[in-house]
């Protein structure tokens, strides 16, 4: 963790810092405005064995939320099935509820933040002595793999996809190296 951390907190910062940069460099518009969200979206999320929520499951937020839980949730547990279907979820998404040039880049924003590194660090650190050795190989797992990177320059390409405009600027330095 101390090795990776440094990289993993420039990340978070690029993520707030491209956060800041929507919210003065474009308008939310109607369709941006806050709903209930999950506190986690994931694909079992609505599972029949799971139709119940309690009221902690809930989250007042942007709809990008949910959206980047679930895209994200997606690539890191089943990535064999995210590679085949790439972003058909978000497009079939645009299809009912189209997303503005905010809600890309709110979207993008949070996929930027690493919530999946600092998860499993403090998985690690609140967890007994016998749960440790699980965080340690996912840690490790994370670092290996490069993959993150690319479907996160994947994922900016295809929100500018079709898009006469390029609403989701690239993050310059993604995918030029890391850990």
């Amino acid at each position: 963790m101390i090795e990776s951390f440094p990289y993993y907190l420039g990340l978070s910062e690029n993520a707030i810092q491209y956060l800041v940069d929507t919210e003065l460099d474009d308008k939310p518009q109607a369709t941006d405005s806050g709903t209930i969200c999950h506190q986690r979206m994931e694909r079992n999320t609505w599972s029949p064995e799971s139709l119940i929520r309690i009221p902690a499951d809930w989250v007042f937020d942007h709809a990008a939320r949910d959206l980047a839980e679930y895209m994200r949730h997606s690539f890191l547990h089943h990535r064999d099935d995210f590679n085949r279907q790439g972003f058909r979820f978000l497009q079939e998404y645009e299809q009912i509820t189209p997303l503005s040039s905010f809600s890309k880049r709110l979207l993008y924003s949070r996929l930027l933040f690493p919530l999946h590194y600092y998860e499993i660090v403090e998985g690690y650190y609140i967890s007994s002595e016998s749960e440790k050795h699980y965080y340690e190989e996912q840690l490790d797992y994370i670092l290996s793999d490069s993959g993150y990177e690319q479907f996160l320059n994947a994922a900016q390409e295809f929100m500018n996809m079709r898009a006469q405009n390029m609403f989701v600027p690239p993050v310059s330095w993604l995918g030029k190296g890391g850990l």
